[in-house]
């Protein structure tokens, strides 16, 4: 059990790191972790597409506490969009969902992402993950990038707002294209700078407990209605 615990305690650590150095072994115990939710709970229709703050979610039921209104945790802390893209059909076979939420992003708005090739091909990139999405037949939401807070170290300056505003107009624009439902936790947390609120991030990019609860309602929100619209009911 010690060491369970110490394997445990490293996987949460690197998950919440922003290291630019890709962490393939963690993205591969991710998508194992992801087909082992699946196999505890194989009734499971819905699945979170996410970064960190998915990832970091301690909840695992948005429909009531029944098999079937489990959902899968698909986040992957620290990946990108073309990181996501990469694994997608791993992360589909393990899972299998009806609906799927996508909150992707903060990690390509990166100061340091700024013009490299994932940077250039974001837009294309995120449109190739949606699009696999849909052939798939999945009922599908988007979620913008949230706000990220001035004067932390993983704030503003590490990540850029620029950044973070150009690609949440590609995901408005995809929403509005696509027919899709859109969350827009930019939108609804920006502050009249575009940050977000002062003490409502735990490093200017994590969110806090409290802002964690209204970012799990917004998932919520989301599952029950695309669950609905399939004639999945929620208790």
């Amino acid at each position: 059990m010690r060491r369970f615990s110490l394997i445990f305690s490293i996987v949460l650590l690197v998950s919440f790191s922003y290291s630019l150095s890709y962490s393939a072994d963690h993205t591969q115990a991710r998508v194992g972790m992801i087909g082992l939710q699946k196999q505890a709970c194989p009734a499971a229709t819905s699945l979170l597409v996410g970064d960190s703050n998915t990832e970091g979610l301690w909840w695992n039921y948005v429909c009531g506490n029944t098999s079937g209104g489990w959902f899968i945790n698909g986040g992957i802390g620290g990946t990108t969009v073309k990181e996501y893209l990469d694994v997608l059909p791993q992360v589909l076979s393990q899972s299998t969902p009806s609906v799927v939420t996508v909150a992707l992003g903060t990690n390509d708005a990166n100061a340091a992402r700024v013009g490299s090739p994932d940077d250039l091909a974001w837009e294309t990139n995120y449109t190739a993950l949606i699009t696999a999405l849909l052939a798939a037949g999945k009922k599908v939401t988007l979620f913008t990038i949230p706000p990220v807070e001035q004067n932390k170290p993983l704030g503003e300056g590490y990540f850029l707002t620029s950044q973070i505003q150009r690609y949440n107009a590609h995901i408005r624009l995809t929403a509005q294209q696509r027919g899709l439902a859109l969350k827009d936790l930019y939108a609804l947390w920006a502050n009249t700078q575009g940050f977000a609120a002062s003490g409502s991030t735990t490093d200017g990019v994590h969110h806090t407990r409290a802002k964690q609860v209204a970012y799990y309602y917004q998932l919520e929100d989301a599952i029950r209605t695309m669950r609905a619209t399939l004639g999945l009911t929620c208790p």
